[in-house]
């Protein structure tokens, strides 16, 4: 895909440690695909819909008329400052709760934001725990393969195969949406149309239950979208 390329060969011994594959930078010493001495695994993408867009409605908060320009907008009621990450640059876009504004427009003649709201964003490196585990041999089943990579926030589908099973499991973190949202189309983002949280107020994921996943399927095999 890339030049140079964005994956690269590696083999890891050491420890506990034994595994040959490939991986990329940023998820640490670990074999993102490929195999130890009991299993192996692969992957493809998954791209299912972890991202929401937001229609955020722009306030002033002296209560003047907002123009598509302005820099807060209604949520729960009180008219909020837009912000920047710490280490701002003249290129970093403007966030509201629900993540970075990409877009501004009008919705009947009303000056809106749009921002983009995904589920994982700023866990991507959780998915690393995962890829320790399958090096280090901590994955010694198919049950544990798939508890162990419905845990990674990524979207991907997950291939496993030892001398025993065979396994799939379709990864990523999903939110569970309000009841009557829609899959196709932005939602307002007053506060109304949030993603409902557990109780320490983090989003709801989707639990594996609800997503693909198969063990030892009856025709023997499992195939993907690209092999």
């Amino acid at each position: 895909y890339f030049a140079p390329q964005l994956l690269f060969e590696m083999e890891i011994h050491g420890g506990d440690q034994h595994a040959s594959g490939i991986t990329f930078p940023g998820v640490g010493p670990w074999v993102v695909i490929g195999h130890n001495d009991r299993s192996s695994w692969t992957a493809t993408a998954g791209g299912s819909d972890n991202v929401d867009a937001v229609v955020e409605k722009l306030c002033e908060p002296g209560g003047a008329e907002p123009t598509i320009e302005s820099m807060h907008y209604m949520h729960d009621g009180e008219c909020k400052p837009m912000t920047y990450p710490a280490k701002a640059t003249p290129n970093t876009v403007p966030r509201t709760v629900h993540g970075p504004v990409t877009d501004r427009g009008t919705v009947d003649g009303a000056p809106v934001a749009v921002s983009r709201q995904r589920l994982n964003r700023g866990w991507e490196a959780v998915a690393a725990v995962s890829f320790r585990k399958l090096n280090v041999g901590e994955v010694e089943s198919a049950d544990q393969f798939d508890d162990v990579m419905a845990d990674t926030s990524w979207s991907f589908n997950w291939s496993y195969a030892d001398a025993h099973d065979i396994a799939w499991v379709h990864s990523g973190w999903y939110p569970v949406r309000k009841s009557g949202a829609s899959f196709d189309f932005p939602v307002w983002g007053t506060g109304e149309w949030d993603w409902p949280t557990e109780r320490d107020g983090s989003p709801m994921i989707l639990p594996l239950e609800q997503r693909p996943h198969d063990i030892n399927p009856p025709q023997g095999y499992l195939v993907s979208w690209n092999n």
